[in-house]
């Protein structure tokens, strides 16, 4: 089995960087208050309110994924060149 190179990994370490950014994006701060607010509301009794505090967010992490990946998708060629004109191959 092959090894992708010194190559290989520049372009993958570039291109993961981006994703680690989007990604610390999308889920900061949201999967530290989801969490709190279940606990939150399960202390008290409240299992309904837990259970829609678990509903809204996982519909908000939801959502902000389907933007950043859609963010992501669209500007990816705009990356891509400004990648390649920063380290030309």
């Amino acid at each position: 089995m092959a090894t992708i190179g010194d190559e290989g990994y520049g372009i993958y370490y570039a291109a993961y960087n981006v994703y680690a950014f989007i990604f610390t994006l999308t889920i900061s701060g949201t999967s530290a208050a989801i969490p709190k607010l279940i606990a939150e509301y399960s202390s008290k009794g409240e299992e309904d309110d837990a259970m829609a505090s678990f509903i809204i967010g996982r519909r908000i992490l939801l959502v902000m994924g389907i933007l950043m990946t859609g963010t992501l998708f669209l500007l990816s060629e705009h990356l891509d060149k400004g990648f390649y004109l920063q380290f030309p191959l």
